[in-house]
This record gives structure tokens, C-alpha cells and sequence, in this order.
């Protein structure tokens, strides 16, 4: 990660039964080092 950069991701969660799988997914969101801007903001300490 490169400080003052927005990367998008996702989160997708699997739920495997034998009648049926279901996939559960997350809207985008913003991940960032450093930046304000970001939804997810990691700091370095």
C-alpha cells in the first residue's frame, strides 16, 4: 500500500449447503494509507 493512495475492494462471504450455496457480497469500498478521503482508513502509528 502506498500512503495517500485509494485502492477499492470488496468483501464476499460463501455459505455452502448441500440444497443450495449462497454467495453474499459487500457494496465497494474505499481503502487508503494515510488518507482521509478513504472509507477504511489504515494509519501508521
Amino acid at each position: 500500500l502506498e500512503p495517500g493512495r485509494l485502492y477499492n475492494i470488496g468483501f464476499a462471504i460463501h455459505d455452502d449447503y448441500s440444497a443450495a450455496r449462497w454467495h453474499h457480497v459487500s457494496v465497494g469500498y474505499k481503502l487508503g494509507l494515510d488518507n482521509p478521503d478513504a472509507e477504511i482508513n489504515v494509519t501508521a502509528q
